[in-house]
């Protein structure tokens, strides 16, 4: 499947009124065990359109960008992630906003119906078909109702704390694929918690 082509053909058929969007690739090319990480969507960050100034609407694509925006990100989530992971960085919708409030108001209700949700639903199962080794990790426990309906998931309810006694890690007892981590931005992330992650990641291999 051509995810550039795809998006770019839904767009020129219903413009969505976003900056641009991105494509899934690999940021970590490690030997060890492979995860897909997603997002709720791309954020527009300054860093990351200066590659793009000047482009009406553009394609991000994580594995060839130099960006320190991307540099920054590529960093955030390899600390939380066993080391010599392959990484592949994902989305949960693939357009590009502020936050999920401003890309609703974009483009609709994030649901089976529309026609963003429903593209990206099926570049997430292609990515999933052609990666079905990996786990998959979802950033921050926000938008968890999202991950667990883009992939039709029981409640991610097994919650692992840290010495702080908020949640680290959310997962289900009856899955070892999917798992959901306090956000590498969260404020009060320490090195602990880092290990913490890494160390329940590691250990459903």
């Amino acid at each position: 499947m051509d995810y550039r082509a795809e998006i770019m053909s839904l767009e020129e058929r219903n413009p969505s009124g976003c900056q641009g969007a991105l494509v899934p690739g690999i940021i970590a090319k490690g030997k060890g065990p492979k995860f897909i990480v997603f997002g709720l969507n791309p954020a527009e960050a300054k860093d990351d359109k200066e590659e793009f100034y000047g482009t009406e609407f553009y394609i991000f694509d994580p594995e060839k960008s130099e960006t320190l925006s991307q540099r920054r990100w590529s960093k955030k989530i390899a600390d939380i992630l066993p080391v010599g992971a392959e990484i592949i960085q994902a989305e949960i919708v693939y357009w590009t906003s502020k936050d999920r409030r401003s890309l609703e108001k974009k483009i609709g209700k994030l649901d089976f119906g529309n026609p963003y949700f429903d593209l990206s639903r099926t570049i997430n199962d292609d990515l999933l078909s052609r990666n079905s080794d990996a786990k998959c990790i979802l950033l921050g426990f926000t938008h968890k109702d999202l991950f667990e309906k883009l992939f039709n998931l029981p409640e991610l309810d097994t919650t692992i704390t840290g010495q702080d006694g908020k949640n680290l890690v959310y997962k289900n007892t009856r899955s070892s694929k999917f798992f959901s981590v306090r956000h590498p931005s969260a404020f009060g992330m320490s090195n602990l918690d880092k290990d913490l992650i890494k160390k329940t990641l590691a250990d459903s291999m």
